[in-house]
């Protein structure tokens, strides 16, 4: 049924019950479900499973919108990646780990029971800091471990503080390991001070372009935490653009993708980064498709690689996942296994999230909404798109369950060192 003739079945009901009253009350209930109304349309022709979309009971349409949407989607199993913002009451639910780009002081952490096992003490353990953020600047790095702040233990029920707020006293510990006993204890407990929130932090990392002597070949590696257009104020933070042609005039044979942050991105920028990486004679070729909609298919598009970007002519290379990993970087994983076949793109870590739709958006001013459907899948050149469930590793490693967690490019942080060693026996 149109919308608009369900609409005016639900107005005819109205004004019959408002008739009753001796009161026409029609505006007002279309005042209070206009905004669902128009989420209703929106997706009814934009959504990649449109002819799936549940027609709710009327009284839905009273709902806040977030509700509404969940509703008509409840039975597309596929989809778990569809979503709205009301403005900034509702935020983005695909953030990664605890960090947000908005009052954030800049860190992603875990919770996590007394490493030494001695008790039940809760801590927090930094997983990324990043640049310009107030954790940066009060000295935190990755791996160290949080015992209080201000004086107040860490719990499941305030671990939200380290999110945004005010400055800050911690009390930061450091692990070691009796290799003898084969056991752990703190080291030392350093008094920090964690600054009062930034307005914005940067999605950015220290070491996003490293360089490592790996005896016969330059090891070349990039840290993308997005594949977006945002510009960083970072002169150190190499554009998607710009990488290829630094690591090539260094001499770089082999190329560490780490890809354990990036959750968000465009087709056109995981095509950038494809056509930065794999060799002329692939470059024929289409590097991946989207696939709409039957009232969208005119929108079906193939996206090829490009000609006119810096190449790095490789053979292989090693990609790091982690579960953050989604969207335009598994776009990018699945398509480049396609082209450069399973055993060319060597992944480490972790099963990636699985997102093999893009989203679109759609803004409405006068409701305060904006709606990023799902609307259309991406699939590699052979219209395969079968990774809603994730991309599983070559190599799958947990990086959490180990002692030591380096900074991002460390030769001897877990997952690059994996890589390293990789290279190191097939030279």
């Amino acid at each position: 049924m149109k919308i608009i003739d369900k609409i005016k079945i639900l107005s005819a009901t109205v004004l019959l019950l408002c008739a009753c009253s001796g009161e026409d009350r029609t505006h007002e209930y279309l005042a209070l479900t206009q905004h669902n109304n128009w989420v209703f349309d929106i997706m009814k022709e934009n959504y990649l499973w449109a002819d799936t979309l549940q027609t709710p009971d009327e009284r839905k349409f009273f709902g806040d919108p977030s509700t509404f949407l969940k509703n008509i989607t409840s039975k597309v199993k596929e989809d778990k990646w569809s979503y709205l913002t009301v403005d900034t009451i509702v935020s983005d639910p695909f953030e990664r780990g605890y960090f947000n780009h908005n009052e954030s002081y800049g860190v992603d952490y875990m919770l996590v029971t007394d490493p030494t096992g001695q008790t039940t003490k809760q801590y927090v353990r930094i997983l990324t800091v990043y640049k310009g953020s107030a954790a940066e600047r009060a000295g935190l790095q990755r791996g160290d471990f949080i015992m209080s702040f201000n004086g107040y233990k860490f719990s499941s029920s305030n671990i939200t503080k380290l999110k945004k707020g005010i400055g800050l006293n911690l009390k930061v510990c450091h692990l070691d390991a009796d290799t003898e006993g084969n056991t752990y204890y703190w080291k030392d407990t350093v008094d920090y001070v964690l600054p009062a929130s930034s307005t914005v932090v940067y999605d950015a990392v220290p070491n996003s372009l490293t360089y490592y002597n790996g005896g016969d070949a330059v090891v070349g590696y990039y840290c993308l935490t997005n594949m977006l257009d945002t510009p960083l104020p970072f002169s150190d933070v190499f554009p998607l653009s710009q990488f290829a042609k630094q690591m090539k005039e260094a001499g770089v044979k082999e190329l560490v993708l780490d890809l354990r942050l990036c959750n968000q991105g465009t087709m056109e920028n995981a095509q950038v980064v494809a056509s930065s990486i794999v060799k002329s004679e692939l470059r024929n070729g289409v590097f991946a498709k989207t696939i709409w909609n039957k009232n969208k298919a005119a929108q079906n598009q193939e996206y090829r690689f490009l000609s006119d970007v810096t190449s790095l002519e490789l053979s292989r290379v090693f990609i790091l996942t982690s579960g953050y990993t989604r969207g335009a970087a598994e776009w990018l994983i699945h398509s480049l296994q396609a082209v450069m076949g399973f055993d060319h793109v060597i992944l480490i870590g972790e099963k990636t999230a699985g997102q093999n739709v893009l989203n679109g958006v759609i803004r409405s001013d006068e409701y305060m909404i904006s709606i990023y459907p799902s609307v259309a899948y991406v699939s590699d050149a052979n219209d395969n798109y079968d990774y809603a469930s994730g991309i599983t590793p070559t190599y799958e490693i947990r990086e959490r369950e180990y002692l030591h967690l380096y900074p991002y490019g460390d030769s001897r942080e877990v997952l690059f060192n994996k890589a390293l060693e990789i290279m190191s026996n097939s030279f």
